[in-house]
């Protein structure tokens, strides 16, 4: 996953000096949960490998920069209830794979904004998801004309995240996240 992005004001709301600081104590410790992993190579050499200049960028671009606070751009990464309000698919990063004809997925993003495709040849062919489910053995192929209708987030919801990690769509993990959240905040805040 590669975030939240948004082209539009969420808020009028101003950055807060203490932005950065509350948003990397939020993520630091559960963004393995919904793979939201920093490819920088200084964040493979610390401890919290794959954490947080990629996603503590994110956070400054498309929440803070468009009047987010790091709690409310924080849910748009992991209130999966909400699975339409601000969840258009706005980008797609695949490569050509001239054998078959076809662009092979490899990082999405959902949002509010323009979609944008970079690295394979665009919406004029076929959009392949590598190998998914328990055998890793299925392919999943999207007709070019309709993957950015069909390619929802309800659908990568339920057929990537939730397989791969069914205990974060269980509406009692949702519970215990906007707790955790809550008192994450309130910790960070004092």
């Amino acid at each position: 996953m590669l975030g939240y992005r948004t082209l539009q004001n969420y808020t009028d709301r101003a950055p807060d000096k203490r932005d950065m600081a509350i948003f990397k104590a939020l993520i630091e410790h559960t963004y393995q949960d919904i793979n939201f992993f920093s490819f920088q190579p200084k964040d493979f050499k610390r401890r919290n490998f794959g954490c947080c200049t990629f996603q503590l960028d994110m956070y400054k671009q498309y929440g803070q920069g468009y009047g987010m606070s790091p709690a409310e751009y924080y849910l748009k990464l992991f209130d999966l209830r909400n699975r339409t309000e601000g969840r258009e698919l706005v980008f797609a990063k695949s490569e050509w794979d001239p054998d078959i004809c076809m662009n092979i997925l490899s990082k999405v993003s959902f949002g509010r904004g323009l979609f944008r495709d970079t690295g394979g040849r665009g919406l004029r062919f076929p959009y392949l998801l590598p190998p998914l489910g328990p055998t890793g053995d299925e392919v999943i192929i999207f007709n070019a004309g309709r993957f950015k209708r069909e390619f929802t987030f309800t659908w990568f919801l339920e057929n990537v995240i939730c397989q791969e990690k069914p205990g974060i769509c269980d509406p009692n993990y949702q519970r215990l996240f906007e707790e955790q959240t809550m008192a994450m905040t309130m910790v960070v805040n004092t």
